[in-house]
């Protein structure tokens, strides 16, 4: 990788997403990514995930078909610079 875009991709972040609605008892995950809740902020996709997974593991016990667990299920770590996420 050149060292230019190793700079840009290290800059940009990453944020961990969620839905922030339920629609007919499931997480609405076709509303546009800027309506998303911000669980975090992060320095890579590997911080972002781990966090994620971190997240999930947090909810062991929890029912499976609840608003929290579906919710956290749909989470997804999106780079900061997405232009989904402009509003």
């Amino acid at each position: 990788m050149k060292h230019g875009l190793a700079c840009i991709l290290s800059i940009a972040g990453w944020y961990l997403l969620y839905p922030s609605a339920i629609y007919q008892g499931n997480p609405d995950s076709y509303t546009a990514l800027s309506q998303w809740n911000v669980d975090g902020s992060y320095g890579t996709a590997v911080d972002c995930i781990a966090a994620y997974h971190d997240d999930l593991n947090s909810l062991v016990g929890l029912r499976q078909n609840s608003n929290e667990f579906l919710q956290t299920q749909a989470g997804r770590c999106i780079a900061v610079n997405d232009p989904r996420l402009a509003k």
